[in-house]
């Protein structure tokens, strides 16, 4: 059996797509690092 385990620390970003792609996903602006 596979799994995957995701371990971040509170506040981390974690990336799945484009930061223009999730600030329209989710209708919000994200500051920049």
């Amino acid at each position: 059996m596979l799994r995957d385990i995701i371990i971040a620390e509170p506040n981390a970003y974690i990336a799945f797509a484009s930061k223009r792609v999730i600030e329209q996903t989710l209708n919000k602006k994200y500051r920049k690092a």
